[in-house]
Order: C-alpha cells, then sequence, then structure tokens
C-alpha cells in the first residue's frame, strides 16, 4: 500500500512492507513545490501511480512512477492552469485518466491523458458549465 503525505510543502512517499503492518519504509522526499490542499493519487492502465497536486500560487502539477511500483519517479510538470480548489483525478471507462479543477472564477475545467497511461495531456478545456463556490 503507497501512503503519500505532504510535509515542508513537499510530497512525501511510503509503502506498507506487509499487509496488516504497521512497519514500512522511511519516509522519500518527491519534491513539489509549495504543494498546499490534499494530492490526488490514481493507478494508470498500467497501474503507475500518477500524482496530481495543487502549489500555493494556485498551479496544479503532475508526477508520475516512470513503472508500476516502482521507485522512480518522473519529474514535477505543471499544467497551464490556476486552481482555486484541490483538483479532483480519476481514470475513465477508456483508462485515461482525468484531471478536473475549479479556476479563480469557480468554473470547472479538464483535462485528460491522450492515450492511457500516456504523459501528454489534452490541452486544458474551460467553461465546462456550472460554478463552483470554495466552502
Amino acid at each position: 500500500m503507497l501512503r503519500v503525505r505532504r510535509r515542508n510543502d513537499h510530497l512525501q512517499q511510503n509503502y506498507q512492507l506487509e499487509p496488516r503492518r504497521d512497519a514500512s519504509r522511511n519516509w522519500r522526499d518527491l519534491g513539489g513545490a509549495h504543494l498546499v490542499g490534499t494530492p490526488e493519487v490514481a493507478q494508470d492502465a498500467e497501474g503507475k501511480l500518477v500524482v496530481v497536486a495543487r502549489a500555493a500560487d494556485g498551479s496544479l502539477w503532475e508526477i508520475q512512477q516512470t513503472v508500476p511500483a516502482g521507485e522512480t519517479w518522473t519529474d514535477w510538470r505543471s499544467f497551464p492552469v490556476s486552481a482555486a480548489q484541490d483538483p479532483a483525478l480519476h481514470r475513465d471507462s477508456q483508462g485515461k485518466l482525468v484531471v478536473y479543477g475549479v479556476d479563480k472564477t469557480g468554473g470547472m475545467a479538464r483535462t485528460y491523458q491522450l492515450t492511457p497511461s500516456g504523459d501528454q495531456w489534452k490541452k486544458w478545456e474551460n467553461n465546462l458549465g456550472g460554478v463552483f463556490l470554495a466552502n
């Protein structure tokens, strides 16, 4: 089981070594720049973990494992959107990951992988309807 936490504005990972045991490896720093809120984690179609997180300036960032259950991760990449709230991340019926965000005006925006497990994302689509207000 993967555990993810935000500490000192960075993302950290840890794996549980055995089911139902508290023993785990040491926390490993994955970096990130001034992360806030709650990061979203999902498995892509190949089983690699993908994390999307929000920075203090509202920018959204993405990092993913290079291989399923691997120890190595890509560099952080930014999405060209400014979010007012934490993003949502899920895998659709075609196996592509989809990121939803709420922009500074309260409008919903989204992007998705061009291919399942791919590292290329569609240009952000804005104005998906509705207005979402912060709590």
